[in-house]
C-alpha cells in the first residue's frame, strides 16, 4: 500500500517576467523522503524551496498539505537585522520552539545564544538558526546549504542529528559528502525540468550520464529524419499536393520538436594571467595581534595574537578554523578593511584584491544585476574587452 504524501505540487508553473521558470512540475514528498535537490546555480533550487513551503504562490498548479504537517525552513542568508542577541532570534514570532529545546540545542552545538546578533560570526549565525529549525520538530524539514559557514564538528553533529530524525527533509547543499551520506531519494532540477530517482546523491553522477546520453541519441535520431526531410524539401515541392502538405506539416513539427529539445549546460572556463611585472609578495603582515571587548564589559579578548605571514604572488590559502574563531576578522585585517592593534600590515602598491564576504555586502538587494556589474554602463570590460 502506497503512503501517502505529507506535501505536494501538482502541475506547478512559476513565471518570473520574464518567462517561465518551472512550469507542469509535479511534485510529492514522503513522511520518510530525505531527498536532495540538485541543480546549477540559478537553476531555481532556493526558489523551489520557498515554493514547497508556501512562502511563494506559484502562477500555476496546487499545493497540498496533509493537515497537521509542520513545515520548517531554515535559509541559506537567515534575517538577523533586529535582533539584539541570537536568542531573541531563535524565540521570535508566534511559531517560535520552545526556549527549553532551543537551549538543549545550543548546548549540543556549543553555542552562546546570549552573543550580540550584529557581532556574531557567520558560523554562529548559522548554528543559531539551526537551533531554530531543529527545535520546531518538524515533520518537513527543507534546509537551503545548512553546512555553510559550519566548522566540521558542527557538520559531524547535524549529520548525526539528521541520521536519527524520523520526519522528512529537502537539503540542497554544495557538501558531497553531507549528501552522500544522508539523502535516499534525488530531485534534479534541470532547465525547467524536475526529475526525481529513488536514488540518494551517490547515484546521481551516474543518472545524469544516462539522461544525457539518452537525450543526445534522441536528438541524433531526430536529426537524421530532419537531414531527410530537408533534402526532400530541396527538390522543390508544391504544397497545393495533400500528401505534400502533410508532409510538410510533419517537417514543421520536427523542426519545433527539435528547437525545444533541452541541451546538457555547459559550464563556464575562467582564466587567470599571471603579471610577471608585479611585486612577489603581495599581503605580509608582521606580529600582528587583534582583541575585542567582552559584551559584559569585564575585559577583552584576544582573537589573534603575535601572527606572521607571508603572501606570494600565485598562493593559493585555505583558511581554516572553529565557528567564531576569527577566521573572517583575520581576512578583513590582511585586507586593511580592519586595522590590528599590534603589529604591521604591508600591501603591494600594485595589488588589486576583491573581497566575497558572507554578507554580501558588495551587492545591493535594490540593484538589478546589470547595474551591479556594469555600475551605471551598457558593458563590462572582461580582459580588455567590452561584453
Amino acid at each position: 500500500m502506497a503512503i501517502a504524501p505529507i506535501l505536494s505540487w501538482e502541475g506547478l508553473g512559476l513565471n518570473q517576467g520574464t518567462g517561465w521558470l518551472f512550469q507542469d512540475i509535479d511534485l510529492h514528498i514522503g513522511p520518510r523522503d530525505r531527498l536532495a535537490l540538485i541543480g546549477r546555480n540559478g537553476a531555481g533550487k532556493t526558489t523551489l524551496l520557498k515554493l514547497i513551503s508556501g512562502e511563494i504562490e506559484g502562477d500555476r498548479g496546487k499545493r497540498s498539505v496533509q493537515p497537521g504537517t509542520r513545515v520548517v525552513t531554515l535559509e541559506q542568508d537567515p534575517f538577523f537585522t533586529g535582533f539584539d542577541t541570537l536568542l531573541d532570534f531563535t524565540l521570535a514570532g508566534d511559531d517560535a520552539p520552545p526556549r527549553h529545546e532551543v537551549e538543549a540545542i545550543a548546548d549540543q552545538l556549543g553555542i552562546d545564544l546570549s552573543r550580540e546578533a550584529k557581532s556574531a560570526s557567520g558560523g554562529e549565525r548559522r548554528r543559531a538558526a539551526l537551533c531554530r529549525a531543529l527545535a520546531s520538530e518538524p515533520d518537513l524539514l527543507l534546509l537551503d546549504e545548512p553546512t555553510n559557514h559550519l566548522d566540521l564538528a558542527a557538520i559531524d553533529w547535524l549529520e548525526g542529528w539528521l541520521g536519527r530524525y524520523t520526519g522528512a527533509f529537502v537539503v540542497i547543499s554544495h557538501d558531497r559528502t553531507f549528501l552522500t551520506r544522508l539523502t535516499n531519494s534525488t530531485l534534479w532540477l534541470d532547465r525547467g525540468q524536475l526529475r526525481r530517482k529513488d536514488v540518494g546523491f551517490g547515484g546521481y553522477e551516474a543518472w545524469e550520464e544516462q539522461v544525457y546520453a539518452e537525450e543526445a541519441r534522441a536528438a541524433d535520431k531526430l536529426d537524421a529524419k530532419l537531414k531527410i526531410e530537408a533534402h526532400w524539401l530541396e527538390r522543390g515541392v508544391t504544397a497545393r499536393r495533400k500528401r505534400n502538405q502533410g508532409r510538410l506539416e510533419k517537417l514543421w513539427e520536427m523542426r519545433a520538436q527539435r528547437a525545444a529539445m533541452l541541451s546538457p549546460q555547459g559550464a563556464a572556463k575562467l582564466k587567470v594571467v599571471a603579471d610577471d611585472t608585479k611585486t612577489k609578495s603581495v599581503i605580509v603582515a608582521e606580529h600582528v595581534t587583534k582583541r575585542f571587548p567582552l559584551p559584559d564589559g569585564s575585559g577583552e579578548r584576544t582573537i589573534i595574537k603575535d601572527f606572521s605571514l607571508r603572501i606570494q604572488r600565485g598562493d593559493r590559502i585555505g583558511l581554516v578554523g572553529a565557528n567564531g574563531s576569527g577566521k573572517t576578522t583575520l581576512l578583513k585585517i590582511l585586507t586593511g578593511e580592519l586595522a590590528p592593534d599590534e603589529g604591521e600590515i604591508t600591501l603591494a602598491k600594485t595589488l588589486q584584491g576583491t573581497v566575497i564576504d558572507q554578507q554580501r555586502s558588495l551587492l545591493s538587494p535594490e540593484k538589478r544585476i546589470r547595474d551591479v556589474l556594469a555600475e551605471g554602463g551598457d558593458w563590462i570590460d572582461v580582459r580588455g574587452v567590452r561584453k
